[in-house]
């Protein structure tokens, strides 16, 4: 009704519910058994009772075994009132308990009256053969609803490896780039300090001709010329500066090197 169109939503192929069948012949049989042995009827009160708490465990149980069986749900009251795991609620409950209320007080005494004549070998064939049915429609159902969990395994196990490959390879990638990353660092790094100890050695050899030069213009018997002494004494902190800067690069570097083969 609320869908607007004609829709099967029980657990059969077929045009039935078997949890209302159930529930009905159910009650059908405990007010049979109780007349049989000679218990007074129920009053309304107690009829609604026991189809009220009767209706709840048989839809809790139904609901919890098709759940665990085929992984699937085919009712959910997680949106109404009262709700137990959305598979019982107290606005269904209580529709259920007047329901049996009205399959005793209303629907049996029909079926009693319109089944009275009929011969009992009759009603026994009708009832195998209504029984034939109803298995058939649960061989297939079951059967349908095996393939489709299968299925879904299948499936599922394809979608975990895919998903496993996709970050395997991205883990690959991440550390070749790593890898191809920290290898251009260290010949950058080789090279910067190839390119400091030439420097290094050219203002060594600079410093040795600037010293040879000015002691040969410098004469004993004149003054001293201001400024070169200290030429000479900036010429020998550059030298030893550039000497550490050397030493610190080529430090780091090894240091740097042993960290990537301890991270590989």
């Amino acid at each position: 009704m609320k869908e607007g169109c004609w829709e099967n939503r029980g657990f059969l192929y077929g045009p039935v519910i078997p949890i209302y069948g159930a529930g009905a012949a159910a009650i059908t049989l405990v007010m049979r058994l109780l007349a049989a042995n000679g218990h007074s009827e129920p009053g309304r009160l107690q009829l609604f009772l026991i189809c009220f708490f009767g209706s709840a465990v048989l839809e809790f149980s139904t609901h919890w075994l098709l759940e665990k069986l085929f992984h699937a749900r085919w009712w959910d009251y997680s949106d109404m009132p009262l709700n137990i795991n959305g598979r019982i609620c107290l606005p269904a409950s209580t529709l259920f308990g007047l329901s049996g209320m009205w399959v005793i007080y209303t629907m049996n005494p029909v079926i009693d009256r319109y089944t009275a004549g009929i011969a009992d070998i009759w009603a026994e064939l009708a009832g195998m053969l209504t029984l034939a049915l109803f298995m058939m429609d649960t061989t297939l159902t079951i059967s349908a609803l095996t393939d489709f969990a299968i299925n879904v395994r299948n499936a599922e196990e394809v979608w975990n490896r895919q998903m496993s490959n996709a970050v395997t390879k991205t883990a690959d990638t991440v550390n070749s780039v790593q890898t191809k990353t920290a290898d251009a660092l260290k010949a950058g790094e080789e090279y910067t300090l190839r390119y400091i100890e030439h420097i290094s050695r050219n203002m060594g050899h600079m410093r040795k001709n600037a010293i040879s030069r000015i002691r040969r213009i410098s004469v004993p018997a004149r003054p001293q010329v201001p400024g070169i002494p200290d030429a000479i004494k900036v010429a020998e902190v550059l030298h030893r500066r550039l000497k550490s800067t050397a030493f610190r690069i080529r430090t780091r570097s090894a240091e740097k090197a042993d960290g990537l083969s301890e991270d590989k």
